[in-house]
């Protein structure tokens, strides 16, 4: 159990009177996904939760969000053999369109 986990259960004790560990990851879930203070406490307010306290306190304990990750581009295999064949033939199209041209 994190320890964000661990304050929710023992905090739901305080504001609820019960703690069950679904419920603890429910509240852990709601937190981690609200893009606010007052999101959550709306969130917890619909669970008949309405301790602002409790909310303002686990937005507070809410970890960082980890920072965006950068976009990977596909590497594309490199040409190894050192001949030239498929350039060849783009060469001498262009040439010969070039010359009816």
């Amino acid at each position: 159990m994190s320890s964000l986990a661990a304050w929710i259960s023992e905090r739901l004790h305080v504001v609820v009177g019960y703690s069950e560990s679904s419920t603890v990851r429910f509240v852990e879930s709601l937190c981690l996904s609200a893009q606010s203070a007052a999101e959550l406490s709306a969130s917890l307010r619909r669970l008949e939760i309405s301790d602002d306290a409790f909310a303002r306190e686990l937005w507070a304990r809410r970890p960082a969000a980890p920072a965006p990750r950068e976009r990977r581009l596909r590497k594309r295999p490199a040409d190894d053999d050192d001949d030239d064949d498929d350039d060849k033939g783009a060469a001498k199209g262009l040439a010969k369109g070039l010359a009816k041209g």
